[in-house]
């Protein structure tokens, strides 16, 4: 074997031995990023309908790092070891009323349009609730949220038995769905969607 042949021959397993070092590299950050930013999420059930449906699936970004849960956004708890996903409609130390006359939600006194629902579904907010009536204000505990379904009447959520959401319990916020589950149990990519 020439010299030269022999140089290329130790120029191609060092660029080998680098590009797969930089592979590894690459999937052990990865791996190291999914493990500590976020988690696919299937959803079980109709109570985020029509927002969310049974088998729809996401990626929720982690408690540690998504820094303060906003208004409307989509968490994902466990409470007496049971995962839920629900909507925040009043934050800490808040109150909220929900007023019978033009079936309105209003957050500190101040109207919230909740865009997200229909008017149907926004007038089943108080339906069937055992705890809370209609024009009854609710202070939200310091460290506490208070949290509703979009499905309104076909949610089990702080309103129906479910109670204020402790800040420990959350695991963290969905952001986007990107996929449904068909009927026989795959998943299909149907598009990012921002929540």
């Amino acid at each position: 074997m020439t010299d030269k042949l022999k140089k290329n021959k130790q120029i191609f397993f060092k660029v080998g031995a680098v590009l797969l070092l930089f592979i590894a590299f690459t999937i052990a950050c990865f791996s190291l990023v999914k493990a500590t930013c976020y988690t696919k999420i299937v959803i079980d059930g109709e109570s985020m309908a029509p927002t969310l449906n049974d088998g729809d699936y996401g990626y929720m970004l982690k408690k540690n790092i998504i820094g303060k849960i906003d208004r409307f956004d989509i968490i994902i708890f466990e409470k007496n070891n049971v995962t839920y996903v629900k909507r925040v409609i009043g934050k800490p130390k808040e109150n909220i009323c929900f007023d019978s006359r033009n079936q309105n939600l209003y957050v500190n006194d101040s109207y919230i349009a909740q865009s997200f629902i229909s008017f149907s579904d926004q007038k089943q907010t108080f339906s069937g609730s055992t705890v809370y009536s209609l024009n009854q204000t609710i202070d939200i505990p310091e460290n506490y949220y208070f949290v509703l379904g979009d499905n309104r009447d076909n949610s089990f959520d702080s309103l129906h038995g479910l109670g204020f959401i402790a800040e420990d319990e959350i695991i963290g916020v969905l952001k986007c769905k990107i996929g449904e589950t068909s009927k026989d149990g795959k998943m299909h990519f149907t598009g990012l969607k921002y929540l």
